[in-house]
């Protein structure tokens, strides 16, 4: 069998089109499940024994984590292959709007108060529940950044 050497400055070069473009994919693919291991591990926090109430994410690009306990404590989690960061809070929940202690995470979080709902801002109903922001009036602050939720144990609040 012949052993070859490839050189590291014409390595890409050398490769064809289509194996480099597959390598990419690879590599995009194994940064999105680093990611989203990442997510699933800061998902209700070892260090708070409060169980999981509600947890949702944002998974377009960095992949975003609110994890709100039943305690009322809460955890923010952004990771991206550069990293993750994270900060804690405290929350009050009234029904379906959530109100936090603080904003600015990351410069994604904008307001204080998040709504769940079933309404995305350009479709109908969904079968799925989202967190969105809104202002005091209860009016969308952010299109972008909506949070779809992954666990919702709310009713576990009132035991």
């Amino acid at each position: 069998m012949k052993q070859q050497t490839i050189n590291a400055t014409t390595a890409e070069s050398s490769f064809p089109l289509w194996a480099t473009n597959n390598l990419t994919k690879i590599g995009e693919l194994r940064s999105l499940y680093f990611i989203s291991f990442l997510t699933f591990l800061s998902a209700c926090s070892f260090e708070n024994n409060s169980p999981c109430i509600l947890q949702a994410t944002y998974d377009s690009g960095p992949s975003s984590s609110f994890n709100f306990r039943k305690d009322g404590t809460f955890e923010w989690t952004n990771g991206s292959g550069m990293g993750i960061s994270q900060d804690e809070g405290s929350y009050t929940i009234n029904d379906n709007l959530i109100t936090l202690n603080k904003v600015g995470f990351d410069k994604v979080v904008k307001s204080k108060h998040l709504k769940i709902t079933s309404k995305l801002p350009w479709s109908q109903n969904t079968s799925n529940s989202y967190v969105v922001q809104v202002n005091d009036k209860g009016e969308l602050v952010d299109s972008i950044f909506i949070f779809r939720v992954y666990i919702d144990k709310r009713n576990q609040l009132t035991n």
